[in-house]
């Protein structure tokens, strides 16, 4: 009996530290624990998961200033080319995207993890965030700290598998005493060529095995990072203080590296 105890103890201690699943489904008449994000993010606890459920009806905007999980249902499930639309036939109950329209993660979102997603604008003001699989129009870095009106260092942003389809920037920056350091973009594609990625040097880090699908017009600009095993069917590269090796392009803009 005391061993059976003990185990059941175990688990309970184990489940709770994994944190809370919680269901949002936006859909009238869906059975879920929400049926509003914003209600369900104020709801949880820090380590908690949210499972943002497909839906026609967009998630909205919101702001995350505590450690979530989000996992929405992917993207190009349920798209308008006949290729994306047929590539995993028969894998999901519901084949629509789940779609958001800004998220800002905020001071005190440290450690989230944003996956599965369609957003329209991410902004990223926060340190050992887990950006992974989304379809994302507008990519932001931010170091302006809300809560103390001022600006600080970010660390450890892992963006990779995702889709970009319009800029990669920043909003709200101040470098005169901080920085963001270690942005690593990996196994990304940069899809369109009026995609615009240009970030000031004091963001740095490391791109690796991306699709750059850009154009000339709008060079991959960026300073102090590590570019290797990239791809850019066409487009250009600013070398600015950069080291980089191993890259392919269909002409001249990495030069003899």
């Amino acid at each position: 009996m005391k061993k059976i105890i003990t185990a059941i103890l175990l688990l309970a201690i184990t489940s709770h530290s994994f944190g809370a699943k919680i269901r949002v489904n936006n859909t009238p008449g869906v059975n879920a624990n929400y049926s509003s994000l914003a209600t369900a993010i104020t709801a949880a606890a820090s380590g908690d998961t949210i499972y943002l459920e497909p839906s026609v009806i967009d998630y909205g905007t919101h702001t995350l200033n505590k450690k979530l999980v989000i996992i929405g249902n992917g993207v190009f499930e349920n798209s308008s080319v006949p290729t994306m639309g047929t590539m995993n036939p028969g894998l999901q109950a519901n084949m629509q995207s789940t779609s958001m329209t800004n998220c800002t993660l905020a001071q005190g979102a440290d450690s989230c993890t944003i996956t599965g997603l369609d957003i329209s604008t991410l902004t990223i003001a926060a340190s050992n965030v887990n950006i992974l699989r989304n379809r994302i129009n507008t990519l932001n870095f931010s170091n302006y700290l809300v809560n103390s009106a001022t600006y600080g260092s970010l660390i450890n942003i892992t963006i990779a598998q995702n889709i970009f389809r319009y800029s990669v920037g920043t909003t709200s920056v101040n470098f005169t005493s901080s920085t963001i350091s270690n942005v690593n973009f990996f196994n990304n594609i940069f899809s369109r060529n009026t995609l615009v990625v240009s970030l000031p040097t004091a963001i740095s880090g490391n791109m690796a095995h991306n699709l750059f699908h850009i154009s000339t017009q709008y060079p991959l600009n960026v300073y102090n990072f590590t570019i290797y095993n990239n791809i850019m069917p066409n487009g250009a590269f600013s070398p600015n203080n950069n080291a980089y090796y191993n890259n392919m392009g269909n002409s001249t803009q990495f030069g003899t590296t």
